[in-house]
């Protein structure tokens, strides 16, 4: 007798879900996974993904998918609680009144699911709690891998970002996945939606986006990505592509050039603003010739400088007083950015007026600084090599748990 499909057996556990008996549809090492599991993770998911009525084919894909996932799961809370690691109920009731508070509709996602949306819940945050503690304080990356991708890019007049999409499967079983991912591609290859079935067969984080990643640019992404993208054109789906991290189908979705980020140091000065309102009558000239006697010739050393800029008296005449600090001289005013250019070092600036006021800078020092973009792009680039090497060591993980375990699918 030919064995019921999954489709089947999820549709008939959800018509007797109050039935007496439960079949069981997986062991994992002593516990077991029933087929009632498999069936309210199923229609979780499905409502999360918002398919009110899944066609057999994908209500199969979505329960060996959820199956998957729950052996997944099963294996990191023995594993958890061999490391000591748990997730205590007011761990939980904590996350599930934080999401609660955060999205309304949380409540109605979950309703009549609610033990399905907490065992998920917590699998989790026992998840985050082990990757933060076991696996993230071994990924490193150094300043210098950081900043040789970044010289790579600045070496050409333009930088080439790419947006991307994709459908991945982690290679837990190699010959399963493959199958399952020729399926996907034969899919793609009939006209199918991309993002539906990124949404239906994707086990990436990403398959709630329909595959959708972001803007990447070189070197931020696994080589065999990178060298599948290079011969990519925009809108183009890619063959199947083995990485370390299991098998991938990427979609290009758009090209952008930017220019490159200027990895030369900024030099910042330290500086003193000195500045009172003109008088009423008062002539550019006239406030300019008093400036400088009573504030340039009078304080023309540093301490003496400060020591005026403290004074609330000074402050009194000179209300516009105060101490600017490091800035970058591009940030100024026009005036000021005139009157700063070619200063140096324990000097006064020439007396500068607005239409308003009066005034000058006093240079205390000065300082070389990375430019604000290169600061922001080495943090986009660390987080995407960390988020790459996080994977990697997280489906090691997943996958030394289940070569270990005792792992018996019954359907």
């Amino acid at each position: 007798m030919k064995h019921l499909t999954l489709a089947f057996l999820l549709a008939l556990t959800a018509t007797f879900a109050h039935a007496a008996t439960d079949r069981v549809v997986a062991v994992v090492n002593d516990q077991i996974i029933t087929l009632s599991n498999v069936a309210a993770r199923t229609h979780l998911l499905e409502r999360q993904m918002g398919l009110a009525n899944p066609t057999p084919p994908q209500q199969e894909a979505l329960g060996k998918r959820t199956l998957a996932k729950l052996i997944d799961e099963e294996l990191i809370r023995q594993y958890g609680s061999h490391m000591g690691i748990t997730v205590t109920d007011a761990e939980l009731k904590q996350a599930i009144t934080t999401i609660s508070d955060k999205d309304p509709n949380f409540a109605p996602l979950t309703k009549g699911l609610e033990n399905a949306a907490g065992e998920q819940l917590a699998a989790e945050i026992l998840w985050d709690k082990i990757t933060a503690q076991l696996i993230r304080p071994s990924v490193n990356i150094s300043n210098l891998e950081v900043d040789q991708i970044i010289e790579d890019m600045t070496k050409s007049r333009h930088v080439v970002e790419r947006e991307i999409s994709q459908i991945f499967l982690a290679a837990t079983d190699e010959k399963e996945a493959a199958k399952r991912m020729e399926t996907i591609k034969a899919e793609l290859a009939g006209g199918a939606d991309f993002a539906t079935l990124a949404r239906t067969y994707s086990e990436d984080t990403s398959a709630a986006q329909g595959g959708h990643m972001g803007w990447f640019a070189g070197g931020e992404l696994n080589p065999q990505l990178e060298d599948a993208l290079d011969k990519m054109q925009p809108g183009q789906t890619s063959n199947i592509i083995r990485t370390p991290l299991g098998l991938h189908i990427i979609k290009l979705d758009n090209l952008r050039t930017t220019k490159p980020v200027s990895t030369e140091p900024v030099t910042e000065m330290n500086l003193i603003l000195v500045s009172r309102p003109l008088t009423e009558g008062e002539s550019a000239d006239d406030a300019a010739k008093a400036f400088g006697k009573n504030v340039i010739d009078a304080y023309a050393k540093p301490d003496a400088v400060q020591a005026a800029v403290a004074d609330p008296a000074f402050k009194v005449t000179y209300s516009g007083t105060s101490n600017l600090g490091f800035i970058n001289p591009a940030n100024l005013q026009s005036a000021m950015q005139q009157a700063a250019a070619g200063l140096k070092p324990g000097r006064w600036s020439a007396p500068f007026t607005t239409t308003d006021s009066v005034g000058a800078l006093y240079l205390l020092g000065t300082r070389q600084a990375i430019p604000p973009q290169l600061t922001q792009y080495r943090e986009r680039v660390r987080a995407h090599l960390t988020q790459n090497r996080m994977e990697l060591e997280t489906r090691r993980l997943q996958r030394e748990l289940r070569q270990r375990a005792f792992v018996d699918i019954r359907w």
